[in-house]
């Protein structure tokens, strides 16, 4: 999931995943 979410959305899924560490992945990958 974070794989394709990186490929998909590098610079966002970077800046989601950095900002909101405790986050789900599900979360992360649905609102992007």
């Amino acid at each position: 999931m974070q794989i394709t979410l990186h490929l998909r959305h590098p610079m966002k899924g970077y800046v989601l995943h950095r900002r909101v560490p405790n986050t789900p992945v599900k979360v992360v990958a649905a609102s992007a």
